[in-house]
């Protein structure tokens, strides 16, 4: 399964934003590549649907169901939200909410119609350290190949790193208040 990501927020019907900073990612349909677990409704499976994680979903009073218009490189599309979603026991895999796409509409949403990958996740009947030894010398420069569990363990880490930032954050802002 391939994985592509982008900036995406919300337009309002008056007119402003929300969720600036939040990720539209590839939904993966392989269950056993995606790290993202959808805990409401269902996955964005046709064109224009969305899923959201229940952080993002929780702080913008985002349901099921809801009509949105999200924003993206590509310009801005109406939406309806299907799911809610997690990842592992956080709400989301991205610091500023999640907003997973079907295949049929993210690359021209967040990148033009350019069809790209920035991840391959691969399974197989060989073990892991197999398929990352297959896979290593097929990679381009830059590229890391790593095993699933190596690659969830660097996802968490990444989520925790911008939980402790912001917690820093907010603390230096209760002391100057």
């Amino acid at each position: 399964a391939g994985e592509f990501t982008g900036p995406v927020a919300y337009l309002k019907s008056d007119g402003t934003t929300f969720a600036e900073g939040a990720t539209g990612r590839l939904w993966i349909e392989d269950e056993e590549l995606n790290p993202i677990s959808v805990i409401e409704g269902s996955a964005p499976t046709a064109t224009g649907q969305i899923a959201v994680d229940r952080v993002l979903a929780d702080d913008e009073s985002i349901s099921v169901g809801d009509q949105v218009t999200v924003l993206g490189s590509g310009g801005q599309f109406p939406a309806t939200v299907v799911g809610i979603t997690e990842f592992g026991s956080k709400g989301a895999i991205d610091g500023n909410g999640t907003v997973s796409i079907g295949s049929a509409d993210i690359f021209n949403w967040l990148n033009s119609g350019k069809v790209e990958y920035t991840e391959l996740h691969l399974r197989g009947s060989a073990t892991q350290q197999e398929l990352v030894d297959a896979a290593a010398p097929l990679a381009p420069n830059g590229f890391i190949v790593q095993t699933g569990a190596d690659f969830l363990d660097d996802k968490r880490a990444e989520a925790s790193s911008f939980g402790r930032i912001l917690k820093i954050g907010l603390q230096v802002f209760a002391i100057l208040a």
